[in-house]
């Protein structure tokens, strides 16, 4: 029968096997693709949002100037000096406008010029006048007499945006007025925006060397005139040029023009993945002097991802371990059925074969039957005994031709007067007990007794009494049923919980006392591993009739006969309703003060959160009046509307994650245990403070470890001791210097344990003050509660982990936690 198991299971489990292999790749694969996809497109998205931003800030900032422009013209003063050609008037009334516009709007350059083209006052720089401006923006205005404006490559090389209006009084045109920007908070802008980087190159055939070195130099900038053979960097959002980057343009200068890619580039070295477009620079004159590149690192994307794929390799891996030990199992129950049917047709075939040799044994008269057997006679003189028997007449103290004592010769007598068989008279023999029964002859005139040796049977029964006898003094509902599931004994205190007599119950099987339904899902499943030699425990909620809904602790233990075989199993039910409603009343005691101390730790973070949901506003809002201005024109691009549309949509998307993020995080409901991996819950955890560290400008190193961390734990709780613990290291930064700080934080496997450590290079704690930080309401800030550490503690502790404070042999404080990493459980629990 085994081997017939081993080839079922066989067959059936190793094609499935393949089946499940190739269908959890084929899913990974198809995983790992969307989930690249996802990256390139989202990262595809920025980049092109960065040339939209670009040219719609240009266009605001130049409609902004147009405005100051129109309400410089209206101002009879300066109409006035203008006409009298007074530049100190003209010069003194402009000051104090110039220095408004230039704080607010970021103006940079103020322009009076005559309608011959020669600048009659810079309000920007007062000394410098009287040259003449051949501008594109200038000739525009003159040529076509109507505000023109663009940008422009200074002499300096640097980019300006201008705007230039023809100036009219009384309906006479009488010169021109000029505003201008530098263009670099633009870029910078857009970096702070999209997380992007952008560096804008210019061919050094629009620029002279000597003005270009002596513009770096004024705006304090190192120039690297030959690093690039056609083309210098004017401006860049970081503060050095990645390597990678560096040679890729090296590589791209020394293309042939046909070569060069269009407007995407990608690199991949051994540490960094970058992304980017190529977006052309042209001036208000029409001509292409350079490209604006625009850089998304994606390396922390790709790094994840492969983080990503391997943990769905492990899960698919261990999802397929279960479902072939699900159907392992399964298929073993199936085959256990068929052992169990086969091993009771096997011993109804035994016990029939012992019935037969019974009768053999009691056919064979008389020297060759193991069992005593007498032949009394009506008298009560015994006629004969075999060997077996001879033990019988020692304890009579008779033999062969002598009488039995009284109390055998009455019931002989009595056999012969009911003309009736006497059975299972019970006769205790040297520490043995005997069934003898009595089957008279009477045309023979004697009677025959059988005896049958029944001291194991005696045992169990007084085995089994004295178990009774204990129950019925105890307290606790216990009950015993043997192996076809019929009580045999139940004590007061079951049979009152169930307001049941013992009539009522003993004798009968459990399906029959209390349904075949209540039999199947409640006692048959537990009780079938007890009468397999298991001690099975379990705890759950139980609605009696008497007592009402009780929480109680129900445990099967197997009832062993003297020669070692299972003959039952007894039930023992404890009420502890009282301690399970305490255990609750703790836990929900202990969820409040975390969601307290969740809340807190938001609100902290509070100001951080803000910005970081302003990013998606600014630009939804940024396309939105994009949006109306295309939509007033009349007739609008109605694909430029939808593509605006779709970028306010997922802008909104956004910052609907990033609420939904907070809310999580901060939810107030039951704590429900999941197995999760606790480098996930630190990134997680990273998600939530990354504006905050990015604010203090603190250096994050992180060393996560590539074991398989697995914890089963509430993923909420352990984010918010990551948060706390986190947020108390930025906190404990805030006297360091900000090109000094530092936090470090690393995850290992130390034995069966994952460890968290959290290093900090602040100011430090004091030994006496690391002795009390975990004490209820203690705190060190001018805020806050003073339970983020407290509720730390309770809850790693709670889930059989450690947790602590180090003073660093440097400066600053090392925190960290423990917490047991998954492993399989060793207790039968059902």
């Amino acid at each position: 029968m085994e081997r017939a198991k081993q080839k079922i299971r066989l067959h059936i489990l190793v094609p499935l096997g393949f089946a499940l292999v190739i269908l959890l790749a084929i899913s990974m694969f198809l995983v790992h693709l969307l989930h690249m996809r996802r990256i390139n497109d989202h990262t595809q998205e920025h980049l092109s949002s960065a040339k939209n931003l670009f040219e719609m800030k240009l266009s605001e900032d130049a409609q902004l100037l147009s405005g100051l422009i129109n309400f410089i013209q209206r101002d009879k003063n300066l109409q006035d000096a203008w006409l009298a050609k007074d530049r100190e008037a003209l010069l003194k009334y402009t000051l104090p406008v110039f220095d408004n516009i230039r704080t607010k709007h970021n103006t940079t350059h103020f322009y009076f010029h005559g309608l011959d083209r020669v600048n009659f006052l810079r309000v920007h720089n007062p000394p410098r006048h009287s040259d003449h401006i051949d501008r594109f923006t200038m000739a525009g205005a003159v040529n076509d007499r109507k505000l023109t404006w663009g940008i422009e490559l200074g002499a300096l090389g640097t980019f300006t945006l201008r705007v230039v209006s023809p100036w009219q009084i009384d309906g006479k045109l009488v010169g021109y007025i000029e505003l201008g920007e530098e263009i670099e908070h633009i870029t910078v802008k857009i970096s702070e925006l999209l997380g992007i980087e952008l560096c804008s190159v210019i061919n050094k055939s629009y620029l002279d060397r000597n003005k270009w070195e002596e513009g770096m130099k004024m705006l304090g900038r190192r120039s690297h005139w030959d690093q690039f053979p056609g083309f210098v960097i004017s401006n860049k959002t970081f503060d050095k040029l990645p390597p990678v980057l560096s040679k890729y343009l090296e590589e791209l200068e020394s293309c042939k023009e046909e070569e060069r890619p269009t407007n995407m580039l990608e690199i991949v070295s051994d540490d960094h993945h970058y992304q980017g477009r190529f977006f052309h620079l042209i001036d208000a004159g029409n001509q292409d002097v350079g490209d604006i590149i625009v850089i998304a690192d994606i390396t922390k994307a790709i790094s994840e991802l492969r983080i990503f794929s391997i943990i769905l390799t492990l899960s698919c891996i261990i999802i397929a371990l279960l479902l072939l030990g699900f159907f392992y199992f399964y298929l073993g129950r199936i085959e256990n059925k068929l052992t169990h049917s086969y091993n009771e047709i096997q011993d109804e075939i035994a016990h029939r074969e012992q019935a037969y040799m019974e009768v053999a044994n009691i056919a064979k008269f008389p020297s060759e039957n193991p069992h005593p057997i007498l032949r009394i006679s009506k008298d009560g003189e015994v006629l004969y005994s075999n060997e077996a028997g001879k033990l019988l007449l020692a304890q009579w103290n008779s033999e062969v031709g002598k009488t039995v004592p009284e109390k055998w010769h009455n019931l002989i007598v009595q056999a012969f007067a009911s003309g009736k068989g006497k059975e299972e008279e019970e006769e205790e023999v040297n520490n043995r007990v005997f069934s003898i029964s009595i089957t008279p002859v009477k045309e023979a005139g004697y009677v025959n007794l059988y005896g049958r040796d029944i001291t194991k049977r005696k045992q169990a029964e007084d085995e089994l009494l004295r178990y009774a006898s204990i129950a019925s003094s105890s307290s606790d509902m216990m009950a015993f049923m043997d192996t076809d599931f019929v009580y045999l004994a139940a004590n007061k205190a079951y049979l009152t919980a169930f307001g049941m007599t013992k009539d009522q119950v003993v004798g009968h099987t459990v399906s029959e006392v209390f349904g075949e339904e209540f039999f199947e899902a409640t006692i048959k499943p537990h009780a079938e591993l007890c009468l397999e030699g298991n001690e099975v425990y379990h705890e759950d909620w139980f609605q009696f009739p008497v007592y009402g809904l009780r929480f109680m602790s129900i445990s099967y233990s197997p009832f062993i006969g003297p020669n070692g075989d299972i003959k039952g199993f007894v039930v023992n039910g404890q009420n502890i309703t009282n301690r399970k409603e305490a255990e609750e009343k703790e836990k929900q005691h202990h969820a409040e003060l975390a969601h307290a101390s969740r809340v807190n730790s938001i609100g902290e973070m509070a100001s951080s959160l803000a910005h970081e949901i302003n990013q998606p506003l600014f630009v939804m809002q940024a396309q939105a009046e994009r949006s109306s201005k295309l939509l007033k024109t009349g007739s609008p691009n109605i694909d430029t509307v939808i593509d605006k549309m779709q970028i306010i949509m997922k802008q909104a998307d956004r910052a609907e994650k990033i609420i939904s993020r907070i809310r999580k995080f901060v939810r107030k409901g039951k704590s429900v245990k999941q197995k999760v991996s606790l480098n996930a819950l630190i990134n997680n955890s990273l998600d939530l403070l990354q504006i905050e560290i990015k604010h203090n400008k603190i250096e994050l190193q992180l060393d996560l470890s590539k074991d398989n961390l697995e914890v089963n734990t509430d993923p909420v709780q352990i984010e918010q001791v990551i948060v706390n613990l986190i947020s108390n290291a930025i906190e404990a930064l805030d006297d360091i210097p900000k090109d000094e700080r530092q936090i470090s934080i690393r995850s290992s496997l130390a034995g069966e344990n994952a460890e968290v450590r959290i290093k900090d290079n602040g100011s430090g704690m004091s030994p006496e003050e690391i002795q009390i930080a975990f004490d209820s309401f203690y705190t060190t800030k001018s805020y806050g509660l003073g339970i983020g550490l407290s509720i730390s503690r309770t809850i790693i502790e709670s889930q059989g982990g450690r947790i602590g404070l180090e003073a660093n042999a440097d400066k600053g404080v090392t925190s960290y936690f423990t917490l047991p990493v998954n492993k399989a459980d060793q207790q039968i629990a059902v």
